[in-house]
């Protein structure tokens, strides 16, 4: 388990373009024991994330909301988590990553 985990967040509704939110995440991790006795370890890391939704009205005026967001900005290369006990291991983080996503109201 790492010592310390943060995530800092903000959003921001542009106000030149009605339905459009701007976001931004930071998240750390701390150090990390990958072994029982407390000896090896994993380095601690730092991932950026940005994202945009946009709501508008659909068929109806029903509401839609659509989303795109970029997970991991600089494409780091870390060990995102470790595990100790019967079988250790760690997991390596995810690369890059694009996500888009819509939600419909009816």
């Amino acid at each position: 388990v790492a010592r310390y985990q943060a995530n800092l967040g903000a959003e921001w509704d542009a106000p030149m373009i009605s339905g459009l939110t701007l976001s931004a995440r930071a998240i750390r991790t701390g150090e990390q024991y990958i072994d029982s006795a407390n000896t090896q370890s994993i380095d601690g890391w730092t991932r950026y994330d940005l994202g945009a939704r946009y709501a508008l009205k659909g068929l109806m005026d029903k509401p839609v909301l659509l989303r795109l967001a970029v997970e991991n900005v600089l494409n780091k290369d870390y060990w995102a988590s470790a595990s100790t006990g019967r079988v250790s291991g760690v997991s390596r983080g995810a690369p890059r990553t694009v996500l888009v996503s819509s939600t419909f109201s009816f």
